[in-house]
């Protein structure tokens, strides 16, 4: 089992775990509800086809901190449920617990089906389907019913009350009030056999006592894993965007759909992790396929696919040393089947990049793709911090500690190529994110024995260049030997259609003539034009996308990947003040090119490429982006003035969505849209403000175009630009159309 953090900020961490795990178990909150991170997590489950029991979690909180009663209680759970089932698609009752993890215990449906099966004389199936929803019992007639009421219009108890909570609260009522007659037949008749010691307890701890020993929490977890979960030996391995996924007959496949021990080895590196015992050390966590790994100087091939070119890393490396962990210690392993998760030492210095590696033993393997290709499990940052050091002399420890950071946190820790006076910069998810890089930085710094004091300085948030104009004229570019000559345009796409990029449904690992349909009938493209998609960028992510339209031209096949590299190096930096951007679709619509390949060279046509391209975005409407948070916070009824108080003020300007009331209108929920730059400091401002009650979650929504042209220094979208362009360094204004286009 692989724990992962529960914060919104560490949605990267959730995917590099899903990508070797095969279920999942997903702990909610009964007093929160399913929140903004539990729904992206259970996308995330879906996306990589990991089936997930649930844990409802704090059930003693809602019993005895909100003091719901039986009816209040189930109708706390009912949200929760149904909103399980629209996101998982079926009746997820049998894999769910409810339960304390606090004080460890816990139950399923049924645990109680158990019970009272025998006395009703029926299957505990059946008595699982009663013990949940409109159904309830009467007493009186001992018959089953879906109706509420009698025959006589009188109220009837739900069968979950009657059966499952109300013997709960009638031993919570019985110890609060130490009523030991009651206690005494609540035992008997839960056949619950205490220790001398826990019966001489009193209050709380002889209820965390009772139920400990009559529901462990264990015994329940098991249950749901063992019986209704799928067993990985039944799994269809996820083989996403793999030349090999469809090639059956291949030794290797077989040997990772039988999770053969005798098979070729076969390796998924999902990521980094540091020692427990050293800090400082690194080992490559992931998990073996297929075959067997024996350590001490077995010499693998080490693949990594790069995602803009789509070309193959090869290597050979030796692992020196192989361990299995178990919570804080590394048990050292000179021998591991397949099945098994595994850190390895040795190897993690031969790739650059900290995650998705393939090891294996043989020689005409490919890489395997373990995560789905709509799903990314690398997030652009979105805060960025200067973290500046007290002794300059203390700077080279600073950034090698850095650099060991960015190892374990893959894509949503970015070391930047620049520094904002002479400090480096730092690229997270968010505040939350920030906190526990510094923390760990802290303790990276004393286990490497040098003391380096240093403070944090937030800098700003990232954003984004787009055009909501097509470009006014096509463009020209001419490489700088005057040999060859491209011709281009630009134009926005629709924020629907760039939804879709972001969220894989249109990918390269989708055939062209799928594309082509798909982009023809919900989007209303030439199929000649959907099908000449030559890339996406930058690097898969972000919605833009690069297309030929240069019909049957000499020689484009030899410079596609230089004109894709100049693609991918503007839309990763754009030509306004160096933010990623979106939305945005370049034609190469002609070209004129040397016969010679020596005057139509990378260095020759990949500046070329990218004048075109900059010129392109500029002859349009360009535009600044900025990220747009959803937040959700959870508080009493009555700090509900306060909180709209904080996210709707002059400073921060939120947009109010909705006020959702809980648990009798005792809890609220509070929705608003609110940018990312204004969002500094808000949890600790609503904390503050509440007195500690207000729980807030911050998601990314949207983007939203800033108002104001970016090349006009007195809008706010030109100030943001022309401090960007200081803080990175960029020399000069923003380059004018007429500096980037050539004339024939």
């Amino acid at each position: 089992m692989i724990d992962t953090p529960g914060h919104v900020e560490f949605s990267s961490e959730v995917g590099a775990a899903l990508s070797v795990t095969d279920n999942a178990l997903v702990v909610i909150d009964c007093v929160e509800g399913v929140c903004l991170q539990t729904q992206r997590v259970f996308n995330q489950l879906n996306n990589f086809d990991v089936q997930p029991c649930v844990m409802i979690n704090k059930l003693d909180r809602a019993i005895l901190e909100l003091q719901l009663d039986e009816e209040g209680l189930y109708r706390a759970l009912k949200r929760i449920v149904d909103t399980l089932s629209e996101k998982l698609g079926d009746s997820p009752m049998q894999k769910v617990v409810f339960g304390s993890g606090l004080h460890r215990w816990g139950f399923t449906l049924d645990t109680w089906a158990a019970l009272y099966a025998a006395k009703f004389g029926v299957s505990r199936e059946k008595m699982v389907e009663k013990l949940w929803g409109d159904n309830y019992f009467n007493v009186k007639t001992k018959k089953w019913t879906t109706s509420g009421v009698d025959d006589q219009g009188n109220p009837l108890t739900r069968a979950f009350c009657q059966f499952v909570l109300s013997p709960f609260y009638k031993i919570i009522s019985a110890i609060i009030n130490k009523d030991s007659t009651v206690v005494t037949k609540a035992l008997a008749a839960l056949n619950i056999t205490l220790s001398k010691e826990d019966s001489e307890l009193q209050g709380k701890p002889l209820l965390k006592a009772m139920l400990c020993t009559g529901f462990p929490l264990a015994a329940a977890l098991l249950e749901v894993t063992v019986v209704h979960l799928r067993a990985p030996a039944t799994l269809k391995k996820r083989l996403y965007a793999t030349p090999l996924a469809d090639s059956e007959d291949d030794i290797r496949i077989q040997g990772i759909r039988k999770c053969d021990p005798q098979g070729p080895l076969m390796i998924y590196i999902a990521k980094m992790v540091r020692s427990p015992t050293d800090p400082s050390k690194f080992y490559s966590f992931g998990r073996i396929y297929s075959g067997t790994l024996r350590a001490g100087g077995e010499s693998v091939r080490v693949l990594f696919r790069e995602p803009a070119s789509g070309n193959v890393i090869d290597s050979i490396q030796v692992i020196s040393r192989a361990h299995v962990l178990i919570g804080r210690y590394a048990e050292t392993v000179d021998e591991c089947p397949c099945g098994n998760l595994v850190a390895l030492e040795g190897i993690e210095e031969s790739l650059g990049v900290p995650y998705a590696w393939t090891l294996t033993d043989t020689t005409d393997a490919t890489p395997l793709t373990m995560t789905p290709p709509d799903t990314f499990i690398t997030p652009h940052p979105l805060l960025y911090a200067a973290i500046e050091v007290k002794d300059p002399d203390n700077l080279p420890h600073l950034r090698a500690a850095i650099q060991r950071l960015c190892k374990t946190h893959p894509g949503s820790v970015l070391l930047c190529p620049y520094e904002e006076d002479g400090a480096p910069v730092l690229g997270v998810a968010g505040e939350t994110h920030l906190e526990i890089c510094v923390k760990k930085l802290r303790e990276l710094m004393v286990w490497s024995e040098s003391v380096v004091e240093f403070t944090v300085r937030c800098l700003r948030v990232t954003y984004g260049e787009t055009m909501s104009a097509e470009s006014s004229t096509i463009c020209l570019a001419k490489s700088a030997n005057k040999h060859n000559r491209l011709y281009g345009t630009g134009m926005p796409m629709s924020q629907d259609l760039v939804s879709e990029i972001l969220a894989g449904k249109i990918s390269p690992s989708i055939s062209s003539s799928q594309m082509a349909r798909y982009l023809g009938r919900n989007h209303g493209w030439d199929l000649n034009e959907a099908k000449r998609i030559w890339a996406f960028g930058p690097h898969g992510s972000f919605g833009n996308c690069l297309i030929e339209n240069g019909f049957g031209l000499y020689g484009l096949k030899e410079i596609k990947d230089s004109v894709c590299a100049a693609f991918h190096q503007l839309t990763q930096e754009g030509i306004l003040c160096g933010e990623p951007m979106q939305g945005v679709k370049f034609t190469l619509v002609d070209a004129t090119l040397h016969a010679d390949a020596i005057r139509r060279s990378p260095t020759e046509i990949v500046p070329t490429a990218k004048k075109l391209f900059s010129a392109s975005f500029l002859a349009g409407t360009p535009r600044l982006l900025a990220p747009v948070y959803r937040v959700e916070v959870l508080c009493p009824a009555d700090m509900v003035e306060k909180v709209l108080a904080a996210l709707s003020n002059e400073r921060r300007g939120g947009l109010l969505i909705q006020s959702e009331s809980r648990f009798d209108g005792s809890v609220r929920v509070v929705s608003c849209h609110l940018p990312v730059s204004q969002s500094f400091g808000l949890a600790a401002e609503l904390r503050a403000n509440t007195g500690g009650m207000a729980l807030t979650q911050c998601v990314l929504s949207h983007w939203e175009i800033i108002t104001g042209d970016p090349l006009d220094p007195s809008t706010e979208a030109g100030k943001i630009c022309a401090d960007l362009r200081r803080r990175k360094g960029m020399q000069g204004d923003i380059p004018p159309f007429t500096a980037l286009v050539d004339k024939l």
